[in-house]
C-alpha cells in the first residue's frame, strides 16, 4: 500500500486524534514464525562497527557513502512475500484487546515515519516537525533528523553533523553525514572547509581530495608519502587523484624509480595497458626494456629472446614474463625452468617462488609431472599448502598407499585434523590393506561430529542432529530485556518496513552491546519475528553453537516447498543452498553482481526465465524472494539433469559454473566420491560443496524425511 501526500493529510487527523488517547509502549516479542537461513560459523567475519566514544566518532570518516543503500522501500507495510509473516504482536501473555491497540499505535507511527522521510525528500519542511513530536517514542525518530541533514548535505554545516553524531552514537549511519559533507565539499571545491573537518581516511577517493585540497590551498605539492602510496599500486586509482598525481610528476618529489615499480606491480597484476599507459613517465633509456616486457608479458613463449646477462630491469621482466608462461603453458614451463636457471645464475631465492607456482598450477589443473614439481619446490615438507596438494595428487590419481604414506608424513598438528584423521583411514580402506583397530574406531569417532568429515565417516547413515545438546530456550524475561535494547528495536522496525539493509546494520551494531549468551537471546527474538537472517548472524556469534534450529531455520518454506514440488527438486537441497548462499538474505548482492535469497546472476535469470516461460521483469525482480526461489530452483534442477541427477555435481556447477564442473569429471578412471569432492581445485567450490553436504544433512533430519543420505561410495564417473 502507498499513501499519496493528499491521503496521508487525511489519515493523519484520525492519527491524531488516536495518538491522544494511546501512549506508544515497548516493542516487545512476537509469536513464533518459522525460521530463516544462514552461513556457518567460519563465513561471519569481524563486526564492521567499531564501538567508539563520541568524540572519536568525529574523527573517523572512512566509511564510504556508497555502502548506504539510497535506495527506501517506503512502502507502509512489508513487501507482499513478508506480509503474512508478521502478526505484530508486542506479548503472547497480554490480552487480545491491549495487543491490538498497542499494535494500531505502532501500525500509525511506521505510517507516518514512512510518510514523513517521503516528505522530507519530496522538499516538504513541515511535515517532519510535526511528526517529531507523535514519534517521540518511537524507536527510528533519530532517522528523521538524519534524512533531513543526508537530503540536504549541500548546504548543513559541519557543526550540525557533528552535534548529530555525538547526539546519537548508536546509530549506525550517523558517520556516514560525515563523509558526505567532505563528498560535497570537494565537489565544490570548497577546500578550506573540506581540510578543516577532513580526517584520515581509507577511502581512496577522500585520500586524493585532501591531497587536492593541500594542493589548491598551499600552492604546492605535499612532501609526505601519501602521494607516493596512492600512486604506487597496480591498478588504476580513481579519476580525481589525476590532478594530484600530475602536480606530484612535475614536482621535485617525482622520482623515474617510482614509475618503473608501478609498472612492475601493474603488470603483475594483470593491468598491461595502465604498464604501457606509465612508459612515458620512464627515462628515454628505460623506455626500450619496459617496451620489450609489455611484449613478453603478451608473449611469454618468446623469454628465451632476453640476452645472456640481465640487468636489474631486465630481471624484473624475465620473473614476470616466466610468471605468465607457467601460467599459460605450464608444460613448456617445466622444460625450461632449469635451463634458463642455469643460463641467468638464478639463486635458490629467485628460482623457488616460480617452481612453486608451478607445482600449483601443475596440481590444480590436474597435469602430469605435479608429484615430481610439488617435491621439488617442497622438499622440506613445511609448506602446508604444497603438502596439501601432493596428498590430493595422489588421491586423484587412485595412489591409495602413496596418499597414506604421505598423510602419515604431516606434522602432528596437521595430522589431528578430522580432515587427515579420515583421510588417514579412508585411503587404508581404499588400499584394501589390513588396516590398524584404530582406524575403524577413528571413523566411528567422526561418525559423531557434525561436521562435513563427520558426515563422509558416516557415509549415507543419517546423524540425529536433534540429540545434538541445545540451550535452554530463553524466559519470556530475557527476551522482554533484549527487545528493549534500542538497537535491537530499530532492527525490528526496520525488518517490518522491509529496509533489510539498515535492519542488518543495526542488528550488527547492536550485537556489540551483547554478551554470546544475551546473543543467543537476540537470536531467538530475531527467529520469533521471522527474521531469519538476522536470527543466524546472532547465533552464530552467541555461545553455544550448537542450537540448530536457530542456525538452520527454514525460511520461506511455502515458496521453497511450493517450487521444490513443481520442479522435483528435493527441498533439503534447497534450504541447503539457500543459506549458504545467503544466509535467507533477500537483498543479498555479491561483488560479482549475483542478486537475492539464492544468488542468481541477471544473466542467467533472463535466460532461465525465458527457457522456462517464467515472467522475469529484470534484475529488480530477483530481490523477491518468491521470485528468486522460483528461479533458482528451476536453474538448480536443470544443473541436477545435466550431470544425470548427481546433486553434488550439480552443488559444484551452481557455484563454479557447469563448464569448470564438466572439466574436473575424470577423463578415464571413476573417482570416489569423496575423493573426487576432496580433488576440485577451486578452493572455494571445494568448501561450498562441504557446506552443502552438510547443511543438506540437517535439513534432511529437520523435514523428517527418510530418503537415503549422500552414499560417498558412489563413483563420479568419467565423461
Amino acid at each position: 500500500m502507498v499513501i499519496t501526500y493528499t491521503s496521508y493529510r487525511i489519515i493523519k487527523k484520525f492519527a491524531l486524534t488516536l495518538l491522544v488517547l494511546v501512549v506508544p509502549l515497548p516493542l516487545m516479542s512476537s509469536p513464533q514464525l518459522p525460521q530463516e537461513n544462514g552461513l556457518s560459523t567460519e563465513n561471519i567475519g569481524s563486526l564492521p562497527y567499531i564501538k567508539l566514544r563520541p568524540e572519536t566518532l568525529l574523527a573517523y570518516s572512512s566509511l564510504h557513502p556508497n555502502n548506504y543503500i539510497r535506495s527506501f522501500n517506503m512502502g507502509i507495510q512489508p513487501p507482499h512475500f513478508l506480509q503474512n509473516r508478521h502478526a505484530f504482536a508486542l506479548n503472547t501473555q497480554t490480552n487480545n484487546a491491549s495487543v491490538s491497540i498497542k499494535e494500531i499505535t505502532l501500525k500509525k507511527q511506521r505510517q507516518l515515519y514512512t510518510a514523513t522521510i517521503r516528505a522530507i525528500y519530496s522538499g516538504n519542511k513541515k511535515d517532519p516537525d510535526i511528526a517529531r513530536e507523535k514519534l517521540r517514542n518511537y524507536p527510528l525518530l533519530p532517522y528523521i533528523k538524519y534524512h533531513e541533514l543526508r537530503s540536504s548535505i549541500n548546504k548543513v554545516t559541519p557543526t550540525e553533523i557533528d552535534e548529530y553524531i555525538l547526539t546519537n552514537p548508536d546509530v549506525p549511519v550517523a558517520i556516514f553525514l560525515k563523509t558526505r559533507k567532505l563528498f560535497s565539499l570537494a565537489k565544490a571545491k570548497k577546500w578550506e572547509e573540506f581540510l578543516a573537518y577532513y580526517s584520515p581516511s581509507t577511502d581512496i577517493k577522500l585520500s586524493c581530495y585532501f591531497q587536492q585540497a593541500l594542493l589548491n590551498t598551499q600552492d604546492k605539492v605535499s612532501t609526505s608519502d601519501d602521494i607516493k602510496n596512492l600512486w604506487l599500486v597496480g591498478k588504476s586509482q580513481p579519476k580525481n587523484c589525476d590532478p594530484v598525481f600530475n602536480a606530484w610528476i612535475e614536482s621535485d618529489h617525482f622520482d623515474s624509480s617510482y614509475a618503473w615499480n608501478r609498472y612492475i606491480l601493474a603488470l603483475k597484476n594483470g593491468h598491461p595497458s595502465l604498464a604501457k599507459y606509465l612508459i612515458k613517465y620512464l627515462p628515454e633509456n628505460h623506455k626500450k626494456i619496459a617496451k620489450l616486457g609489455i611484449n613478453l608479458y603478451r608473449h611469454p613463449e618468446k623469454i628465451e629472446s632476453l640476452g645472456v646477462s640481465m640487468n636489474e630491469k631486465q630481471k624484473d621482466i624475465f620473473h614476470i614474463a616466466l610468471s605468465r608462461l607457467i601460467y599459460k603453458n605450464p608444460g613448456k614451463a617445466g622444460d625450461l625452468i632449469s635451463t634458463l636457471t642455469q643460463k641467468y645464475k638464478l639463486n635458490a631465492s629467485e628460482v623457488s617462488p616460480h617452481q612453486e607456482q608451478l607445482a600449483i598450477i601443475l596440481a590444480v589443473r590436474f597435469l602430469p609431472e605435479a608429484e615430481k614439481w610439488l617435491e621439488i619446490a617442497n622438499k622440506d615438507k613445511l609448506d602446508p599448502v604444497l603438502n596439501e596438494l601432493n596428498i590430493r595428487t595422489s588421491l586423484r590419481n587412485l595412489e591409495w598407499k602413496k596418499a597414506n604414506k604421505k598423510i602419515n608424513a604431516l606434522p602432528l598438528e596437521a595430522l589431528n585434523s578430522d580432515r587427515w584423521q579420515y583421510w588417514q583411514a579412508r585411503t587404508l580402506q581404499l588400499a584394501e590393506i589390513e588396516a590398524p583397530a584404530d582406524s575403524e574406531n577413528t571413523l566411528q569417532k567422526l561418525a559423531k561430529k557434525p561436521n562435513f568429515y563427520g558426515h563422509m565417516a558416516r557415509n549415507g547413515e543419517q546423524a540425529e542432529f536433534s540429540l545434538v545438546k541445545k540451550p535452554v530456550k530463553n524466559s519470556p524475561s530475557q527476551k522482554k530485556t533484549t527487545s528493549k535494547q534500542i538497537n535491537v528495536r530499530r532492527a525490528y522496525e526496520f525488518h517490518v518496513l522491509g529496509q533489510h539493509t539498515n535492519a542488518r546494520r543495526e542488528w550488527r551494531y547492536a550485537m556489540q552491546s551483547l554478551n554470546p549468551e544475551q546473543r543467543l537471546v537476540a537470536a531467538e527474538l530475531a527467529q520469533d519475528w521471522g527474521g531469519p537472517s538476522l536470527s543466524i548472524r546472532a547465533a552464530n556469534l552467541a555461545t553455544p553453537h550448537n542450537n540448530f534450529d536457530l542456525r538452520f531455520p527454514m525460511g520461506y518454506s511455502h515458496e521453497v516447498s511450493t517450487y521444490a514440488n513443481r520442479t522435483l527438486t528435493n527441498q533439503e537441497l534447497i534450504f541447503a543452498l539457500i543459506r549458504q548462499e545467503s544466509l535467507f538474505t533477500p537483498d543479498a548482492r555479491s561483488h560479482a553482481g549475483a542478486l537475492g535469497i539464492m544468488q542468481i546472476m541477471p544473466e542467467t535469470a533472463k535466460r532461465v526465465a525465458k527457457k522456462n516461460n517464467i515472467s522475469y521483469l529484470g534484475s529488480r525482480d530477483l530481490l523477491n524472494p518468491e521470485k528468486n526461489i522460483h528461479i533458482g530452483t528451476t536453474f538448480l534442477k536443470q544443473l541436477v539433469t545435466r550431470f544425470d541427477g548427481n546433486e553434488v555435481l550439480a552443488m559444484a556447477a551452481y557455484n563454479a559454473g557447469p563448464h569448470r564442473v564438466k572439466k574436473w569429471i575424470p577423463k578415464e578412471t571413476a573417482l570416489p566420491l569423496d575423493v573426487w569432492i576432496e580433488t576440485i581445485p577451486f578452493k572455494e567450490t571445494r568448501n561450498y560443496v562441504k557446506h552443502l553436504l552438510i547443511n543438506k544433512e540437517i535439513y534432511r533430519e529437520k523435514l523428517g524425511l527418510n530418503s537415503p543420505n549422500t552414499s560417498f561410495d558412489m563413483m563420479i564417473n568419467p565423461s
